[in-house]
């Protein structure tokens, strides 16, 4: 390009103009200092754009990252592309809380002013101090200290600090030194910066919290023993624990898993479906409903079915059944109510259950020709078989004397032991006191055989009877257990071996002996 009015080569020249006045003719004058503004504010422009673009970049590398030591690097790298904008900055950031940073998963952290900076607690707590006091840029002494306190090498220009909120605590800060017309308009893209990093570490925090608790919730469900199914809204399968499979040694079918994957006993699959459907109708847990299962093992298991309506709910929209077997504690509860109402030793009923027994068949006797015989038995000289024998043979001699004694009550009548060797019998529906008398003969013709035990001789026993009716006056279980007890006494008065009936009727009392063998029943009155 040539310039008219000048020879080719020869530079243009500007005239000089006339010194301001007060300035040495090689002063500034207010020509430059408003073309030195102008350029600056040039050059402060691609300035702005390159932060812009960092921040963005890295609010994208933030949003994407998966995990909170990812997270924090891509703070990291969006502080120093920040830095990088700005001629001769430093970038770094400062853990203050070295335990919460573990806590966050932030992996091991290099302590370089080139990258992150770990504070010891009491560096860390000077400097949460001078936070609280406020104020963001630090400069004169102040930039100083802060440069001793963090360990930086010295910088001349002011230094940032925007701190990280992550769960109302601040674990870090972001820090970046630069020249003071940069900080300025870099001071709203650190803050933003710092922001987003606490909101992202938080929820990578929340995300691993909630995945820790789901899996924490599906090992319990799958390790427990419970049966636990969920059904969609189509009753398709969403979910079976491991725990279905190993009780009925298949997988459900997708479609229906309830009714074509598991077999319901025939007498509970109506109770079942009902207790489903009835649940369908509203939201929340149903009526619990015990049905029989079958096995992988072939045998039908007692469980304790509940039935919940989460179909309302958007999070969950299943129908849950949770099956627990029961088998087991039913089992336990049927031998703890058989060892309350019945005699460990022989098997047979107890006191209580004979009273029971007794107050039910007292409240039917009123039928005509129907009537309520008790008879009460005692071993005679049982004491002495224990003293000279042993009780180990005299427990054996009880389980004889039950055996004998079983073989000759009829199918519904009730044998009890009431004591150590006191028995009763309870004749239901007998004709009179002597259907009891025809029992006690026969029971007497049992035990007149001498019993052969193991290890041991030859023991002969015989007991004693009290026999009392319904048939006279009305009577309870306590004055029938009472009159049968003053009969049997009587008849171990009389000599023993024998029976005794009772009877009100005057004060004299007539026990007659039973005599051996097979013989019509004598009659003994108790007046």
């Amino acid at each position: 390009m040539t310039v008219r009015g000048l020879a080719p080569g020869t530079s243009p020249t500007v005239p000089s103009r006339p010194a301001a006045r007060g300035r040495s003719p090689g002063g500034a004058t207010a020509a430059s200092k408003l073309a030195l503004a102008a350029g600056s504010q040039a050059s402060a422009i691609p300035r702005a754009l390159r932060v812009e673009r960092a921040l963005s970049w890295g609010l994208g590398e933030l949003n994407s990252a998966c995990g909170a030591a990812r997270v924090l690097g891509a703070g990291r790298s969006a502080l120093g592309r920040i830095a990088a904008a700005l001629p001769g900055s430093l970038a770094v950031v400062v853990v203050l809380d070295a335990d919460r940073a573990r806590s966050v998963d932030l992996g091991t952290l290099p302590s370089s002013p080139a990258g992150w900076i770990v504070l010891p607690p009491d560096t860390a707590g000077r400097l949460r101090e001078r936070l609280v006091r406020g104020g963001s840029v630090a400069e004169g002494r102040e930039l100083s200290a802060l440069t001793q306190l963090l360990g930086l090498r010295p910088v001349a220009a002011p230094l940032r600090l925007c701190p990280v909120v992550i769960g109302g605590s601040c674990p870090l800060v972001l820090a970046l030194a630069g020249q003071g017309a940069q900080l300025t308009f870099v001071g709203d893209a650190l803050g933003i910066l710092a922001a987003a990093v606490g909101t992202a570490v938080q929820r990578e925090d929340d995300a691993q919290s909630l995945a820790t608790r789901e899996a924490r919730l599906r090992a319990f469900v799958e390790s427990g023993s419970d049966l636990v199914l969920a059904t969609d809204l189509d009753d398709r399968l969403v979910y079976a624990s491991p725990s279905v499979e190993s009780f009925l040694g298949h997988q459900l079918p997708q479609l229906d898993p309830v009714g074509a994957g598991v077999v319901i006993h025939p007498d509970d699959v109506a109770a079942l479906r009902a207790t489903i459907a009835e649940t369908r109708q509203r939201s929340g847990p149903g009526s619990p409903v015990d049905c029989r299962l079958r096995g992988c093992d072939g045998g039908w298991h007692m469980f304790d079915v509940v039935a919940t309506n989460l179909l309302d709910d958007p999070s969950a929209l299943v129908m849950v059944l949770t099956m627990r077997d029961i088998t087991d504690r039913l089992e336990l509860e049927d031998q703890l109510r058989h060892q309350a109402f019945h005699d460990p030793l022989t098997g047979l009923a107890n006191r209580i259950l004979l009273t029971e027994r007794l107050d039910h068949a007292l409240v039917g006797r009123m039928r005509k020709g129907q009537y309520v015989v008790l008879l009460a038995l005692d071993l005679d000289e049982f004491k002495q078989i224990n003293d000279t024998l042993g009780h180990a043979v005299g427990d054996a001699v009880l389980l004889e004397v039950t055996r004998r004694i079983q073989s000759c009550v009829r199918p519904g009548d009730t044998f009890a032991r009431i004591g150590g060797d006191e028995f009763a019998i309870l004749m239901e529906g007998a004709p009179g006191a002597s259907a009891g008398e025809r029992l006690a003969a026969r029971i007497c013709d049992a035990l007149a055989i001498p019993m052969r035990l193991a290890d041991s001789a030859l023991v002969q026993i015989d007991c004693s009877i009290g026999i009392v009716s319904s048939e006279r006056l009305p009577r309870n279980a306590t004055v029938l257990l009472r009159d049968a007890d003053i009969a049997l006494y009587a008849a171990k008065a009389e000599g023993k071996a024998r029976h005794v009936v009772y009877r009100e009727v005057d004060s004299r009392v007539r026990a007659v002996p039973v005599p051996r063998g097979v013989r019509e029943p004598g009659e003994s009155d108790l007046r």
